[in-house]
């Protein structure tokens, strides 16, 4: 039996004309709303696709949302969007039971997953933290008494840096292209 998780999508880069049915079939099997609580949208056209446009970042997108949505994943969207290079950004709330996570795909890449807090910021673990900050206790003692510090900083900046996530652009305004 599934979970139904709220989850909200954000689309963005270059569709194919040529794929835009395909695309509208995608999101048709999904059961997507333009905003919580609204009727489940299914679209057909190029046309149809532009009621779902949405400011993020300054950049225009595609939205949708569902309050149920299975284990608070878009499974078959996410998949015809990696599939066909098509970027987003997939954000799924906590429940009772499970974290919730920010998603990212960008062509060319694997999908980056980030644990997120009720607020849906994403969050580190801390342990990677705790190391850096004995690491970085360790360089100030070293330069109080005089010593080089650099390795215990240079460690430091690695553990931080192993639990932080690629730096990833933003989701560029979705268009239809030839």
């Amino acid at each position: 039996m599934s979970e139904c998780i709220s989850a909200e999508i954000w689309i963005g880069g270059q569709l194919k004309r040529e794929h835009v049915e395909a695309f509208c079939d995608a999101i048709s099997g999904q059961s997507l709303q333009l905003g919580f609580g609204g009727e489940y949208v299914a679209p057909q056209t190029a046309e149809n696709l532009e009621e779902a446009m949405k400011e993020l970042k300054g950049a225009a997108v595609l939205y949708y949302c569902d309050e149920t949505a299975d284990w608070g994943k878009f499974s078959h969207l996410e998949t015809w969007l990696q599939e066909h290079g098509v970027p987003y950004t997939r954000r799924t709330s906590s429940s009772d039971c499970y974290d919730g996570e920010l998603v990212e795909f960008h062509p060319g890449q694997e999908p980056v997953t980030l644990a997120t807090n009720a607020n849906g910021r994403p969050v580190v673990s801390i342990e990677p933290v705790e190391r850096a900050w004995h690491l970085i206790k360790e360089a100030q003692q070293l330069l109080d008494s005089g010593k080089n510090a650099r390795p215990a900083i240079s460690q430091a900046i690695d553990e931080l840096a192993t639990s932080l996530p690629a730096e990833l652009p933003p989701l560029c305004p979705f268009q239809i292209v030839a």
